[in-house]
């Protein structure tokens, strides 16, 4: 029976049919359901403007048809961070209808659309070179890459921004920091077998100090290119501090290459994802913090495991 699936998936199979243009076939396939259902409740929407089989029941029929979902659809395809009233405009200036925001909401959940974070992508972003990038890094083997990078903590680092309280109590409030108190800086470096070397210092890092944590914590971890060692492919971003000489002839007299990253390409460091994990381990546990100001980033990043890390290269197409 057509009641026995959820209202959500009815309206998914209206939008695949009307929005994508696809098959009964492929609809079926997707939603794991029958072609029967799928043709009953095409059949339905066609004859009602709705996806419930209520001949039986009164009330107004849908506002928005087949027309209009494929006009929010080409909406969203061309401006899909535009706000819901924005959406409920647009329909009227085209369609002449008045729907209001709260019924534009309702629709775009029924044909499965959700509210995501926007993913901002700099306009100074070059295709080109991130495509020769991936092309260059494809030559080598996973093990021998290694990316190191900084990162910063403060007083506000560990101070979460979520809280739960009864509905209609108002704005929930705690005490917390609004300064940036203490700052401190890691340089860290990981590789698909987990973080292999970190260091922690007061405030930022400057050319001097970064040479020296390098020398000294990453350096020995380097192996020979020519020998495919592990640790042998150097990775970083194009931060002015990385385009050191000594660093650069430390790494050749190690054996090991250096290579930088493409401009505004973050989603090419697996690094970015484990100083994320471990932000968020530290907003977990604060008492860490409060107790190792300085060396908590590093307690943090002994927390990553190596599968952790695995996961963190395959989310930026390295494995």
């Amino acid at each position: 029976m057509v009641a026995s699936y959820p209202e959500a998936l009815r309206w998914r199979v209206i939008y695949l049919s009307y929005g994508e243009g696809l098959r009964v076939s492929e609809i079926s396939l997707i939603l794991k359901v029958s072609e029967t259902f799928v043709k009953k409740i095409i059949r339905i929407y066609n004859g009602t403007h709705s996806v419930n089989d209520n001949s039986h029941r009164g009330g107004r029929p849908r506002m928005l048809d087949a027309h209009d979902i494929l006009l929010v659809k080409s909406i969203i395809d061309q401006y899909p961070e535009a706000y819901e009233d924005e959406i409920s405009e647009w329909l009227r200036h085209v369609t002449g209808k008045h729907i209001s925001v709260p019924s534009i909401s309702r629709h775009l959940r029924q044909i499965g659309f959700s509210r995501r974070k926007l993913n901002v992508i700099a306009r100074q972003r070059d295709e080109r070179n991130r495509a020769e990038y991936r092309h260059r890094v494809s030559a080598f083997i996973r093990n021998q890459l290694l990316f190191v990078d900084e990162s910063a903590k403060d007083s506000r680092t560990f101070q979460r921004r979520y809280a739960r309280d009864l509905v209609g109590t108002g704005r929930i409030s705690i005490k917390g920091n609004f300064t940036r108190g203490s700052r401190y800086s890691v340089l860290a470096a990981i590789s698909v077998d987990g973080v292999i070397a970190s260091h922690v210092i007061d405030g930022a890092y400057d050319r001097e100090q970064y040479e020296f944590a390098f020398l000294q914590f990453i350096l020995p971890h380097i192996g020979r290119f020519s020998r495919q060692e592990a640790n042998s492919v150097i990775i970083m971003d194009n931060c002015i501090i990385h385009y050191s000489d000594v660093v650069t002839n430390a790494v050749r007299n190690k054996g090991g290459i250096i290579m930088f990253l493409p401009p505004y390409s973050p989603d090419f460091n697996p690094i970015e994802d484990c100083f994320n994990f471990c932000k968020k381990w530290l907003q977990r546990n604060q008492e860490v913090c409060y107790g190792y100001p300085k060396r908590c980033f590093e307690i943090a990043l002994n927390q990553v495991t190596q599968a952790q890390s695995i996961g963190f290269f395959e989310d930026c197409g390295y494995l």
